[in-house]
């Protein structure tokens, strides 16, 4: 009996199937299950612009951050990275992304869509990269394509050519500060961070001139050097971290026992965005190179827009002498245009 109720069962399964009731109570369903995960998908898509547009206004409105330059800022960005586990451009595109829509963004574009517009400074230019992405459904990819520079093509870029003037510096001579007081004299080590040491035994000193920092047991003493600019601000740093091929995370050691965590911008040039293959493998070569290294040497200079110090990074694997490494190492920012992993760029 009870096999021939399970036959029984099936054959009005099969029949409820194919009748146009179930058909219709079936469609019904469906329509509502797609429409729901369409819904869910819409939200979350416009979630993500309005969070970023609003992370942006936040980081403007406190820091001002992306409308001048600012050691604190680039300081206070370290601590937000390491404190929600984002890459430092996470804050810098929001910041950029509020500047450049100050009135909320239409969000029928994903924030993948608006991060690649962001990188189109020429308003002209994004405006119709962004009502032609709206008119023809553009996805990431295609747009993606109508953003690319030569420096963001897949693959290695073409030879530069380009050589960079460089200077190594010195590593230790700082800059007077002041006139001397009981002994003692300020000293600028760079970074916006001032020092006060013990005089040297002879010869008068006065605000502007250079001088050699020499370590006497604890303290530290000075020495009058020649008056060469070129001799500053040239430190010894350990790596932190790489953040992609043209700027990495250094722990710099200014003297005087005190030290510093800094992002820095390599100077004279430009790598390609992470999300290309050339700038995975830009910052896949920094990486490799700089992470064997016990010390590197910087050599650094103004900062740019974003607040990062603009430098020059020596390295020499397999050497723990600082002053060989800055004499002797390699000059990290030309073996990235060398190499073509980088394309020249004249910071303004």
């Amino acid at each position: 009996m009870a096999g021939r109720k399970g036959r029984t069962d099936m054959k009005d399964s099969g029949s409820l199937i194919l009748s146009g009731r179930y058909q219709r109570l079936r469609s019904a369903i469906k329509r509502e299950l797609v429409a729901g995960e369409e819904k869910l998908k819409r939200v979350f898509r416009e979630e993500g612009v309005r969070r970023m547009w609003t992370i942006g206004k936040i980081l403007r409105k406190e820091l001002g951050l992306g409308d001048s330059p600012s050691r604190d800022n680039a300081l206070l960005v370290s601590l937000l990275c390491r404190d929600f586990g984002r890459p430092e451009s996470f804050f810098y595109d929001a910041a950029k992304f509020h500047r450049l829509y100050p009135g909320k963004p239409p969000l029928r574009l994903s924030l993948a869509h608006y991060l690649l517009l962001i990188r189109v400074e020429d308003e002209t230019k994004r405006r119709a990269l962004e009502q032609k992405t709206l008119r023809e459904n553009l996805n990431t990819q295609s747009l993606r394509l109508l953003t690319r520079s030569p420096a963001s093509a897949p693959g290695f870029l073409t030879a530069s050519g380009t050589t960079l003037d460089v200077v190594r510096g010195v590593l230790y001579h700082y800059r007077v500060s002041g006139a001397p007081d009981g002994g003692r004299i300020g000293l600028d080590i760079g970074f916006g961070i001032e020092r006060n040491v013990r005089c040297p035994p002879d010869g008068s000193l006065h605000s502007g001139l250079i001088v050699r920092a020499v370590k006497e047991g604890e303290d530290y003493s000075i020495r009058v050097a020649n008056f060469e600019k070129t001799r500053l601000y040239t430190y010894a740093a350990t790596l932190d971290r790489v953040v992609d091929g043209d700027t990495i995370v250094a722990r710099v050691d200014l003297g005087f026992r005190t030290y510093i965590t800094g992002t820095f911008r390599l100077r004279g040039l430009d790598a390609p965005e992470l999300g290309s293959t050339a700038g995975q493998r830009s910052k896949l070569f920094v990486t490799k190179t700089l992470e064997p290294c016990a010390f590197l040497v910087i050599r650094t200079y103004k900062q740019e827009k974003y607040g990062r110090f603009l430098a020059d990074v020596f390295y020499l694997p397999g050497v723990d002498d600082k002053e060989k490494i800055l004499r002797d190492g390699k000059f990290l920012n030309q073996e990235l245009l060398d190499g073509r992993l980088a394309v020249p760029y004249q910071e303004t």
